[in-house]
């Protein structure tokens, strides 16, 4: 079975974690709304999906919440993937023609110091 890597799980937990706050706001702002209509039948109205969002919303991202923090919490104990002990360092690649003409402008700009240096003296 393929294990999830340190900072996947980390992220993973991180947008759980937001998910759920923005949830939790949710239901607690969208208050339930007030039914003013005419009265139902015996067996009542049902509740229409604005009594339940509000509700729903909280707990569910109560839940999210959770889940992201213990995310977060196993993750810490994980170690992050690398092939070699090496650090990963990334160094710039330079073609064989930049770098000639970097040196070669370098030796103009030294001869052209050294001349100017030469006047002066």
């Amino acid at each position: 079975m393929l294990r999830f890597e340190k900072y996947a799980v980390q992220t993973l937990g991180f947008v759980l974690i937001v998910i759920g706050i923005f949830l939790v706001i949710l239901g607690l702002i969208g208050g339930s709304y007030r039914y003013s209509g005419p009265p139902c039948a015996y067996p009542g109205c049902p509740p229409p999906w604005y009594w339940w969002l509000p509700g729903a919303s909280f707990f569910s991202g109560i839940g999210l919440t959770l889940v992201g923090i213990i995310l977060l919490i196993i993750s810490r104990g994980m170690k992050p993937k690398q092939k070699t002990d090496a650090p990963i360092t990334q160094t710039p690649q330079m073609s064989e023609s930049r770098i000639t003409s970097s040196q070669s402008r370098k030796r103009k700009l030294r001869k052209e110091i050294v001349l100017y240096l030469r006047d002066k003296l």
